[in-house]
C-alpha cells in the first residue's frame, strides 16, 4: 500500500501501527511457531528494503522504483512507531523491547551473515540520520556561491520535517538505539552468551561500516537549531 495520498493516508498509518504493536511483539511469544512467523515477518517488512534498497529506490529497475520507494518509507514508518516516546493510539511502553528482541533473533538466526547484516544496518541508519536533517545536501550548500546558498537552504529546511522524512528520522534513531542495545560488548569484562549474539559486537560493526560518527554531534546540533 502508500500512505502517500491523503485518502490512503489514515488507512495506512493504522495498518503500520498495528503492525509495530500486535504482529511484532509475537517475537516474544511462548509459541515457537509464532515467534519464527513473526521474525519472518520482521525481516521481509522491515529489515529487507532497509538493507537492499540502501536508501536508493530509484537504482533499481523503473518498473519497480514506485514499489521499491513504498517498501522502503513503510520500513523506516513501522520503525518510528515503535518509539518508546510515540504517541499513537495503542502504543506500546515496551515497544521498542520487541525491536531488540527481533534484531538479536535475526543476528542468531543469521550466524556467519550476522556481521555483514549490523554493518549494512548501520550504514542504514547513516544514511538515513544524515539525509534526513540535510546534513549531506548542507555540505553542498556550503560549497555554493553566497547568493545561491542561502536559497538552497531555505529549500532544503521545508522538505526536512514532511512527514515522510519526520518518520524516517525517528525510525533511523530507533533502529539504533536497538541496535546499541542487542549487539554484544567486546571487553574481556562481558560475558558472552553461547547462544546469543556474541559473533557480532558494537565496536566491530560499527567500524566496519565505516560511518562518521560525527553525523550523530551534528544531527543534534540540527535538531536543537
Amino acid at each position: 500500500y502508500d500512505n502517500s495520498s491523503d485518502k490512503s493516508a489514515p488507512q495506512a498509518s493504522s495498518l503500520e501501527i498495528a503492525w509495530a504493536y500486535t504482529v511484532l511483539p509475537l517475537v516474544s511469544d511462548a509459541e515457537a511457531s509464532c515467534v519464527m512467523k513473526a521474525v519472518e515477518f520482521f525481516s521481509v517488512l522491515v529489515i529487507e528494503p532497509i538493507v537492499e534498497l540502501g536508501g536508493y529506490p530509484e537504482r533499481h529497475d523503473d518498473d519497480d522504483v514506485d514499489r521499491n520507494k513504498t517498501r522502503y518509507l513503510v520500513a523506516w514508518r513501522i520503525l518510528s512507531k515503535l518509539s518508546d516516546g510515540s504517541k499513537e493510539a495503542g502504543g506500546s511502553r515496551n515497544a521498542s523491547g520487541s525491536l531488540i528482541i527481533a534484531l538479536r533473533k535475526l543476528f542468531i538466526n543469521g550466524k556467519d551473515n550476522s556481521k555483514s547484516l549490523a554493518k549494512n544496518l548501520f550504514r542504514a541508519v547513516y544514511h538515513v540520520g544524515a539525509t534526513s536533517l540535510g546534513l549531506d545536501r548542507q555540505e553542498k550548500s556550503h560549497s555554493m556561491n553566497d547568493s545561491s546558498a542561502p536559497m538552497l537552504e531555505d529549500e532544503l529546511e521545508i522538505k526536512l520535517f514532511d512527514p515522510n522524512t519526520t518518520a524516517m528520522r525517528t525510525g533511523s534513531w530507533c533502529l539504533l538505539a536497538s541496535l546499541c542495545c542487542c549487539l554484544t560488548a567486546d571487553d574481556s569484562n562481558t560475558t558472552k552468551l553461547s547462544s546469543s549474539t556474541a559473533n557480532v559486537s558494537l565496536s566491530q560493526a560499527v567500524r566496519a561500516s565505516r560511518i562518521d560518527s560525527s553525523f550523530l554531534t551534528l544531527s543534534l546540533q540540527k535538531l536543537r537549531a
